[in-house]
């Protein structure tokens, strides 16, 4: 509320008393305020705490505002905010805000308590009627050119030119035969490329066309050397002859708590130590020869449930069952008579994708798990002797 509105309003109250207004002095009597019964407070500003109002200055001096946290009204005069209080010789007083269209009216609470500022809910009255079509106006100047528009499609082909002249025939290129890929896979003792043995596999090409890989025509050469690992709870031993094995330190009479301790005539290994009864957890077997020896029937792949039930390949003894454990890249699948395997999905052509999944005559699975004419790249079609071929990184 501007100055001009808040002298009217107040008429002749005082500045300091205008409404009940607060700022330090003492509420005003009912005849210093009767001469806010007859016109409405313009209110210039919304707040939602008194915290948020701008700085009382002279741009905001004599401007009203409506607190709405504490319904509270309060006016900028003299460099400070001021409440204008509503109280009974107030009532009836309202306030009113036009860009909201928002009015508050000083009179009694819901509780029939103290008098305070209750915003009014107004009635939305009926839709006037629609107001005479005003005249034309005049035409307005021409607007800027619009943007060029896209391209149009293309035209139809046009017809087929007639063949050009047959070109002359080119020079005759050197007469020469290429040369054959050759493998080369060879069984290797223990070394230093493989400490457990394996193969040597040689590629190269045979430029001399005899038939055979010759050491001065490999190209490269790589290693698949025999396994190093041996299942849970198993021992990787090496003899003095031999390839390496894997033994159970806790169960085998001749590796009894490591490789090599053999147990005496009479005595069976249980516990990793030769002894002449079993531990608790053991059973005692005897052995084909006659030596007795304790087992784990839970956990013994040669004793699995039993004296003498061995687990095949690549399986392992847990809770007195063989289970399938199958290495990195191969997955467990169940065969005829719920027989388990490993099997690689990517390049098996029994089981391509999945278990099973065998890939049609004369396809092969391609490296990629997708039964193909031709492999993935990386890979070659191998064809054994009346099997079904299949792709591998080289073939035996």
């Amino acid at each position: 509320m501007k100055v001009g509105t808040f002298a009217r309003l107040a008429g002749g109250c005082g500045l300091a008393l205008v409404g009940g207004v607060g700022c330090g002095h003492a509420a005003p009597s009912a005849a210093s305020n009767t001469g806010l019964h007859n016109g409405p407070f313009a209110v210039d500003i919304l707040a939602s705490t008194s915290a948020t109002l701008p700085a009382c200055t002279k741009a905001t001096s004599g401007e009203t505002a409506m607190v709405s946290s504490t319904d509270t009204l309060e006016v900028c005069e003299s460099g400070s905010w001021c409440l204008v209080t509503c109280a009974s010789q107030t009532g009836g007083t309202v306030a009113y805000n036009s860009s909201t269209n928002t009015i508050w009216a000083c009179t009694e609470s819901s509780d029939g308590g103290a008098q305070l500022w209750v915003q009014i809910t107004q009635t939305q009255g009926p839709t006037g009627p629609t107001g005479a079509t005003g005249p034309t106006g005049a035409t307005g100047p021409k607007g800027a050119a619009g943007a060029q528009g896209g391209a149009g499609a293309a035209g139809a082909m046009g017809a087929t030119g007639a063949t050009g002249a047959t070109g002359a025939t080119g020079a005759t290129g050197p007469n020469t035969t290429g040369s054959n890929s050759l493998i080369n896979v060879i069984p290797i003792s223990p070394s230093t490329q493989c400490p457990t043995g394996g193969e040597e596999i040689q590629t190269g090409l045979d430029t001399n066309n005899d038939g055979a890989l010759e050491a001065n025509e490999v190209t490269q050469t790589a290693y698949v050397c025999n396994t190093t690992t041996c299942l849970a709870g198993d021992a990787l031993c090496t003899p003095d002859a031999g390839g390496p094995y894997c033994a159970n330190p806790q169960s085998d009479n001749a590796n009894c708590g490591a490789c090599g301790i053999v147990c005496g005539a009479g005595q069976a290994c249980t516990g990793g130590a030769c002894s002449e009864s079993c531990t608790a957890g053991f059973s005692a077997c005897t052995a084909d020869g006659g030596a007795p020896y304790c087992a784990d029937f839970a956990t013994d792949t040669n004793n699995c449930g039993g004296c003498g039930i061995e687990c095949g390949m690549g399986l392992s003894c847990s809770g007195g069952a063989c289970t399938e454990t199958c290495a990195a890249g191969f997955s467990t699948c169940v065969g005829d008579a719920a027989a388990l395997y490993c099997a690689n999905f990517d390049s098996d052509a029994n089981n391509c994708g999945g278990c099973g999944v065998v890939c049609p005559s004369g396809q092969t699975c391609n490296g990629s798990g997708i039964c193909a004419e031709t492999c993935a790249s990386g890979y070659e079609v191998c064809a054994p002797d009346g099997g079904t071929p299949y792709c591998a990184v080289a073939c035996p």
